[in-house]
């Protein structure tokens, strides 16, 4: 189903279209129904007084005169005269045509293809008279009702369409903008706050809890962070000595070998907690947004060429394949050093879950509207649906890279540094390998 079909503007809309609408069909045959019934009732009102008038005249002057005045009403050229029937007890109808006279009483019959409404009355020595009127006028007047209350409910039905798309519209537009905040807020920028229009509405009220939720929720992920970066601060300078004493112990002529290589294994696993408490406090640091104050105007040939000169060698002393290629005139406001570290980070995390005879691709590039992109690509075996989601979450590691040297931490600084220039972290299915793309805004 369409996107708009499931939209609240569609919805309202529909529901004040339909409200009115079958507000509209139910009055129109509430009028319909009452409109015909009153006409009705006159032309039953019209039959009896012509009826009574026949009446007196049979019951003063006898059947000869009922005949005579009744001839006269038929043989005048009025076009909307009244019917009149005689019947005879042998059965015999004078006058206008009648196939089956009906008992007495109010009957509605069709004769020559037309719906009469008709008064049987009973006469003396089995004689019975008939009046009746052609329901023309009020069958008539019913389909122009019927007719003109489709029309009105036809265009209520648009105009209540209309209406309740535009009223909805005001209020939409707040919940939008509500949407559109969250929704940024979701993406870790959790500095905005959702803008208030100042009515004092409901929209107003429910902004203000979501405001103050978010404050709560930022003071208490900087506090975590802030733990995180002292947590790893403090115990990185004691892991620090302890390197240093595992060094100069390592050096005592006194020690087995086995001895030697039991304490250069703990020292590389320090190593390994230094380099990660190294990137917490990195990652802390980028995210702080300290370093924008550090930002210039950057050429990305010039970073690239930078990142070849130092990583070429590394990349082809590994039996991998590494191309770069930089659009020329393609500049950027950043951070030099930490765009280093970025590309840095991507090119060392593909070297490690990548087979040799793997090619690697690093480009600069213009993307739609001229907006400079950053791309590292491989062929090799490529990262599932599910991981390219979680790969830039802190400590995540590929399934297949669970027992390798690293902490998890190479993609988080990426996403980090990524989102301190205000660019979007991208990571593609390169058919075959993988493609991770650095949009800049």
């Amino acid at each position: 189903m369409p996107k708009f079909f499931r939209s609240m503007h569609f919805r309202l809309g529909l529901s004040y279209a339909m409200f009115f609408a079958a507000s509209a069909f139910i009055l129109g045959g509430v009028i319909v129904f009452t409109t015909g019934g009153f006409l009705e009732r006159q032309l039953r009102d019209h039959v009896q007084y012509s009826a009574n008038q026949l009446l007196n005249d049979y019951y003063e002057d006898g059947l000869d005169e009922l005949r005579h005045d009744i001839r006269e009403r038929v043989e005048s050229d009025h076009p909307d005269r009244l019917w009149y029937f005689l019947r005879s007890p042998d059965g015999r109808v004078e006058f206008d045509e009648l196939t089956q006279f009906p008992e007495p009483g109010w009957h509605k019959v069709r004769v020559l293809n037309k719906n009469i409404l008709l008064l049987s009355i009973a006469l003396n020595d089995g004689y019975k008279m008939a009046v009746a009127i052609s329901l023309e006028s009020v069958e008539a007047a019913g389909r122009a009702l019927r007719n003109t209350f489709m029309i009105a409910t036809a265009l209520t039905l648009v105009l209540s369409a209309l209406g309740g798309f535009f009223l909805s519209r005001a209020s939409l537009v707040k919940l939008e903008n509500l949407k559109a905040t969250v929704n940024t807020i979701g993406q870790d920028d959790l500095h905005l706050r959702v803008p208030l229009s100042q009515s004092g509405d409901e929209f107003d009220e429910l902004s203000v809890l979501i405001n103050r939720m978010l404050s709560r929720i930022e003071t208490l992920v900087r506090e975590v962070q802030g733990v995180s970066a002292n947590v790893a601060h403090d115990l990185r300078t004691p892991l620090g000595r302890m390197k240093q004493k595992l060094e100069t112990l390592s050096e005592s002529p006194d020690l087995l070998p086995a001895q030697k290589e039991k304490i250069d294994e703990i020292s590389g696993s320090l190593d390994e907690a230094l380099t990660t408490f190294s990137a917490i406090l990195r990652i802390a640091e980028v995210n702080s947004g300290t370093r924008r104050s550090e930002f210039k105007s950057l050429e990305l040939s010039t970073l690239l060429e930078k990142i070849r000169s130092a990583y070429e060698p590394v990349v082809e002393d590994s039996h991998r394949k590494i191309i770069f290629e930089a659009a020329n005139n393609l500049s950027i406001v950043g951070d030099a050093p930490l765009l280093t570290q970025l590309l840095a980070n991507l090119i060392e995390n593909t070297l490690q879950h990548t087979a040799e005879g793997t090619v690697i691709e690093v480009r600069a590039f213009a993307g739609a509207g001229g907006k400079p992109i950053l791309s590292i690509a491989d062929n090799g075996a490529g990262i599932s649906a599910d991981e390219r989601e979680k790969i830039t979450q802190p400590f995540f590691k590929v399934d297949r890279s669970r027992n390798s040297k690293g902490s998890g931490l190479g993609l988080s600084l990426v996403a980090a540094i990524a989102k301190l220039h205000d660019a979007g972290l991208q990571i593609h299915d390169n058919q075959p390998g993988t493609r991770i793309e650095i949009r800049f805004a």
